[in-house]
């Protein structure tokens, strides 16, 4: 939904383009696969760099650090892709 806003507001002209020649669903298929994939690989990532706590010792100490994890991969995704 990101991307399509994106290009709707930025790029309206390619777009349009692409919504005329049915290729924008598939651009945006292949952008959500491609965020995916970055995300799995950018949490596992940054979870070897920043180890998590024990989850059976301190389950909301885990919770708040896997969220923090997230969205560290997040935002890089978001300013990659969209």
């Amino acid at each position: 939904m990101l991307r399509r806003s994106f290009l709707k507001e930025n790029r309206s002209n390619w777009y349009q383009s692409m919504m005329l020649t049915g290729k924008l669903e598939r651009h945006l298929d292949e952008i959500e696969k491609t965020a995916q994939e970055r995300m799995e690989i950018l949490v596992a990532g940054l979870q070897q760099e920043h180890p998590a706590p024990d989850k059976e010792a301190d389950p909301l100490a885990w919770t708040a650090h896997m969220n923090m994890l997230t969205a560290m991969a997040e935002e890089c995704v978001m300013n990659d892709l969209v």
